[in-house]
């Protein structure tokens, strides 16, 4: 029995009551062997009296049980379930009994995921060898204890024996009876509220109006004068010039200078002359174009190539047809022209252009001097089916009811292509069959023709118009973020705006986020959603309801102690056991009484930051309002999706359908009852053009908002991103926001001609993803393969959209492509430390300027050359004491420290602003001088002094008194550009999180890509995945880029647990350092040893040494720069200023 659903899916449902075992062995067999035919996939749902499959794609019914043999079931079924999940979950059970995977190693259990990865790469490894016991024993327990193989292949032998006969039942929108069952299990996760029971009954409606139907259509249906008064009346009147462009559309070929046939003349009462001239004019304009069906008859240009193909002839050209078309090949010319240009006689021209006419391979293109013009007919290609589809649509739409042998007629097409088109607009219930009128033969008229006769009260529509209003709603463009809201009420993610608004700017959806306009909570049945300040208070009038148990009760008034804080901070001020606080967090949360704060990113990546919810919800005219919204951005919609969406009764949202204004209309053979707003009412019947354009939308889009269980149900979880086209999902890309990149992780399409359209459209989401400073767009996989396994025609489709290959992927963006070993990027990090002697920095204040500041002496020691003390430069007014970046207590210049006040800037507390203003009134000034004459007290004044310290805007002078940091000109963003640059410029070669955590997420993620972004394009930076075989992307000077592959630091070095090239390890390489405190011996850029280390006197002592046999060496070096001798035994220790002092009596000259 074939079935269309109101997706437009089409539905087999074999009425096979053999059992569930046997029925799920032969759904799988046949959804594969159909899936491979139609190249889309087949979903099925199984009874045990019956099976469904399911496809996006026409397919004919006859014939169907031959596409399976009881030959080839087994190894077809076999072909079916190996990829499933089901044969991945009898692997495992079957590798575990044979002890290829274990449950205890060595006395210890085995957990239930290392058991599950193990299983599956064991999978991977076994998956070609179907004969190896393990294999062998899985699909053995799948065929013949969860199925039945044997039986499914008798009850095939039996039909091809004969012994069974197997009947149709063409397909249509009503299923019987019999099928309910199949179908209610096929789209029970579909509806969200409705019971089984509801959706049993409204089937067995659209049953009883079919039979009602079929009753009816037995006897002439209508009356034929009422039938033309309805036709005539909806007949297309010609007016201006104008009218005749809209006519040619809606009617099809017309005959624009003879007032004969289907001709404009007889839809006007204009003039014959103003009609003949306006015709002129349209023709000279190239705004209309002839075809040839058994006469000349002309077209809109733009419907000229879909009526041209149709119409096309078969015609091989003469020499002298050849000569001719050349001719026109430089452009339009009329009969006089062409017979200058062949030197041939006036009736031979002719002759040739009327041939050449009638196959349609020139046509009318325009008027010059009362002569017509000709021109080639070129264009390209277009579908002969869907031609003649859209030519019987026409025709029928002001012809109506005709006979097939008319429509051919009337058309110009054979009854053979026209009976084609009309089964196919049939099955879409386009067009409806029956005895209409008076009449021997059966006859055709569209279905929203028939549904207009029919109704006399309400407005009538089919239901491929209303989906097509529908679809023009949801996927029409959009002028600006508030229209989106203002449109669809909510927004799932700022993707879903940047898709429809043209030139979207992340900065104004952040502005409106700034300035509170929009705000993000769970405000759509507990659903997370952006939506406008000042209408949040309806959608938590309509959505919010239940009152507070005592724990969310409790956690609300420590949230609203607390202020904005993380799940985490808000557990704490709550003070609840884990599981009762995040049961109880979650309840409150999907009630909407907790906002997402703004972080200036609002990206997937952001944390969240919870602050309470002081919007009052309003119940006075929330349903009504929200419930107007959602038919106006999604309807014509359902009294059950209003109740659906609204989540109450279908009898009350009924009833305020009514109230908000809305109009009921009926669409569909079905017959069934929608809502829409009284004037959108004359908009839905408006022709629109088919949208070809392949979109990637996201699953919070509002054209999915129904259509979450189909794509999961194909394609699985994850972040799945489905591909849309011509309104169908047809296909997927699973898409992560990565830093600096965008991981599409897999692209599948039902039809791989889609794969061009799809990057050029990938391109556009670029665009919005550039916003947020990520410009990589990086493919792992597409159609079931890694890329670079892909088929040539496939990757050349890559590459000419500019596509690279770096490191086992399909890069696109600006980014190199080369790859190095791990080891080499360390080499270029170490070369730049300066510790060669050769490589050496001259003194103190090239130090100081090259890193922006300095931790200890023992970090300058190892790299200048005339070292001075720290602690000296301080007390010469030389630098000063205060926070660097990375954010550690170390020395700097007073312009450095004015760099760091910059980028730290913030919004100062009272109690800050106070305290500074002491300090700046008394500086230098000491801790408990501050605190004497603060009048916050003890507590607040010595917070207040730390924060104002960390924060840079107080450093500590020679004297150990605090001043106020003077302030620069530089801007936030230039400071953290300034401090970025000179971080790359010491070490070469960083990722965005290693870069991160170094400087402590002092930034956001989104505006340190932005400023890394904008080093790439002042030619600082260039970036790509320079290791091999590693997804992080790298960012490198031009220098440090160069020297991949090249540098090879053979100088060795002690390294101190306090250097700053320790915290950069920590970041980005962490295996290359040893156990935190430790000092660390390299090799060059290898670690050889750590020790504990520390200066007792004239000794370098040694404690806790693990060594590599040449690391001696490379210790006594470093203690021979120090000036000081090795030593295993520790007396007593000495202060850094003491180790200076020795330093400075051993190394005259130096300080």
């Amino acid at each position: 029995e074939g079935y269309i659903d109101p997706s437009g899916n089409r539905n087999a449902i074999f009425h096979f009551p053999f059992g569930r075992r046997v029925n799920d062995a032969l759904s799988r067999s046949y959804a594969w062997v159909l899936s491979k035919k139609l190249g889309c996939n087949v979903t099925i749902s199984v009874t045990d009296d019956c099976f469904m499959l399911t496809a996006p794609r026409d397919f004919k019914l006859d014939g169907i049980e031959r596409l399976l043999s009881s030959r080839d079931i087994e190894n077809i079924l076999r072909e079916a379930v190996k990829d499933s999940e089901l044969f991945h979950h009898r692997f495992r059970h079957t590798a575990t009994r044979s002890f290829m995977v274990l449950r205890n190693y060595k006395g210890r259990q085995m957990s239930v995921a290392r058991q599950q990865l193990r299983s599956q790469r064991l999978l991977d490894a076994l998956h070609e060898l179907s004969d190896f016991p393990v294999m062998s024993e899985t699909y053995s327990e799948i065929l013949t204890e969860v199925m039945d193989l044997e039986h499914a292949r008798e009850v095939l032998s039996t039909i091809e024996g004969g012994t069974r006969s197997v009947e149709y039942i063409q397909f249509s929108g009503v299923p019987s009876p019999l099928a309910h069952n199949v179908i209610l299990i096929g789209v029970s996760d579909i509806v969200l509220m409705e019971d089984r029971s509801m959706l049993l009954r409204d089937l067995h409606r659209k049953v009883l109006a079919r039979v009602l139907g079929d009753d009816a259509l037995s006897e002439y249906t209508f009356d034929a004068e009422t039938v033309a008064e309805y036709f005539d009346a909806k007949s297309p009147c010609i007016r201006t010039k104008h009218d005749i462009l809209d006519a040619l559309r809606l009617v099809g070929p017309m005959n624009l200078f003879k007032e004969k046939g289907e001709n404009i003349y007889t839809r006007s009462k204009g003039d014959f002359d103003a009609l003949h001239s306006w015709s002129t004019e349209l023709l000279r304009d190239g705004k209309v174009r002839s075809v040839w069906i058994g006469e000349d008859v002309y077209v809109h240009s733009d419907d000229w190539p879909l009526y041209s193909s149709l119409h096309s002839r078969l015609h091989t050209p003469s020499v002298v047809d050849g000569a001719l078309m050349d001719e026109l090949s430089d452009g339009p010319l009329d009969i006089s022209m062409l017979i200058k240009r062949l030197d041939l006689g006036k009736d031979d021209v002719k002759d040739i252009v009327k041939r050449l006419e009638i196959a349609n391979l020139v046509h009318r293109s325009g008027i010059r001097g009362g002569r017509f013009q000709y021109s080639l007919s070129t264009h390209d290609p277009v579908e002969i089916d869907d031609c003649a589809r859209e030519a019987v649509m026409r025709h029928l739409a002001y012809h109506a009811p005709l006979s097939i042998e008319d429509i051919a007629y009337e058309v110009g097409t054979s009854e053979e292509a026209t009976e084609k088109a009309l089964r196919s607009l049939l099955a879409k219930e386009l067009v409806v069959s029956g005895r209409f009128v008076i009449g021997e033969q059966q006859q055709f008229m569209l279905a929203r023709d028939y549904l207009a006769l029919l109704s006399k009260e309400r407005p009538v529509f089919d239901r491929e118009t209303v989906r097509s209003y529908v679809e023009s709603k949801l996927l029409g463009d959009i002028h600006s973020a508030r229209e989106f809201f203002e449109r669809f009420g909510d927004v799932g993610m700022p993707y879903d705006i940047a898709v429809r608004v043209r030139g979207f700017s992340i900065e104004e959806f952040g502005g409106m986020r700034d300035r509170g306009e929009v705000v993000l909570g769970r405000f759509v049945r507990g659903r997370l959603r952006y939506v406008l300040a000042e209408e949040a208070q309806y959608y938590l009038g309509v959505f919010r309801r239940g009152r507070l148990s005592k724990y969310e009760s409790a956690i609300l008034k420590a949230a609203e102690r607390l202020g904005p804080g993380t799940y985490q901070e808000i557990a704490e001020a709550a003070n609840i056991p884990g599981d009762v606080m995040r049961e109880h967090f979650e309840s409150l949360d999907r009630k909407g009484y907790f906002f997402r704060m703004f972080d200036g990113s609002d990206v997937w990546t952001s944390r969240n930051v919870y602050a309470v919810c002081t919007v009052e919800p309003e119940v006075d005219g929330a349903f009504e309002l929200v419930l107007s919204k959602y038919v106006r951005g999604y309807g014509p919609v359902t009294a059950f999706q209003a109740a659906s969406h609204l989540d109450i009764e279908v009898d009350a949202a009924r009833a305020l359908l009514r109230k908000i204004g809305s109009e009921p209309i009926t669409v569909g053979l079905e017959q069934t009852e929608m809502f829409v707003m009284k004037d959108e009412l004359s908009d839905i019947g408006k022709r629109r053009g088919v949208d070809t354009r392949v979109r990637v939308l996201s699953l919070y889009d509002p054209f999915l908002g129904d259509r979450w269980v189909e794509v999961t149900s194909k394609y699985g979880e994850g972040w799945i991103f489905p591909v849309i086209h011509n309104g169908q999902v047809a296909g997927m890309v699973e898409e992560w926001l990565m830093a600096g990149a965008i991981d599409i992780r897999e692209i599948r399409l039902d039809d791989r001609s889609l794969l061009g359209p799809l990057l050029d459209e990938l391109d556009g989401v670029m665009e919005f993803y550039r916003s947020i400073n990520v410009d990589i767009i990086r493919v792992k996989r597409a159609f079931g393969s890694d890329v670079m396994e892909l088929d040539a025609e496939v990757l050349n489709e890559f590459h000419d959209h500019g596509y690279r290959a770096s490191n086992g992927m399909l890069v696109k963006g600006s980014l190199v492509t080369d790859c190095h070993e791990r080891s080499e990027l360390l080499d270029v990090v170490f070369s730049l430390q300066h510790w060669s002697d050769l490589d050496r920095l001259d003194d103190m204040s090239v130090a100081l300027a090259k890193y922006g500041g300095l931790r200890s002496n023992s970090e300058a020691l190892t790299r200048v050359d005339r070292f001075a003390p720290l602690e000296m430069l301080l007390k010469n007014g030389l630098v000063v004491r205060g926070h660097l970046v990375p954010d550690r207590v170390g020395y700097c210049t007073k312009e450095d420290a004015s760099v760091y006040r910059a980028a730290r800037s913030r919004e100062l507390t009272p109690e800050e602003k106070l305290v500074l203003r002491i300090v700046k009134d008394q500086q230098p000034i000491r801790r408990d001088r501050a605190l004497t004459i603060s009048p916050l007290g003890t507590e607040d004044t010595t917070e207040a002094l730390k924060s104002l310290y960390s924060s840079s805007m107080l450093y500590l002078d020679t004297t150990r008194g605090y001043v106020a940091t003077p302030k620069t000109r530089l801007s936030r963003r230039s400071a953290w550009i300034r401090i970025i640059r000179r971080m790359f410029l010491s070490y070469g070669i960083c990722s965005a999180e290693a870069l991160s955590m170094m400087i402590g997420s002092e930034i956001p993620m989104r505006e340190l890509r932005g400023i890394l972004r904008f080093l790439e394009g002042e030619g600082t930076l260039v970036k790509g995945h320079l290791i091999r075989g590693s997804t992080t992307i790298y960012w490198a000077t031009g220098d440090a880029h160069a020297l991949l592959g090249e540098a090879a630091p053979s100088v060795s070095a002690v390294v101190a647990p306090e250097d700053n090239i320790v915290g950069y390890l920590r970041a980005g390489f962490r295996d290359s350092l040893p156990e935190t405190g430790r000092y660390a011996v390299y090799s060059g850029s290898k670690l050889i040893g750590s020790f504990i280390g520390r200066i007792v006197q004239n000794k370098l002592v040694v404690d806790d040494l693990q060594s590599e046999d040449d690391c001696a060496e490379v210790m006594a070096s470093f203690a021979k720069r120090l000036g000081v001798a090795l030593s295993d035994r520790a007396e007593s220790s000495l202060s850094e200023w003491e180790i200076m002092e020795f330093y400075r009596k051993s190394h005259p000259g130096m300080g």
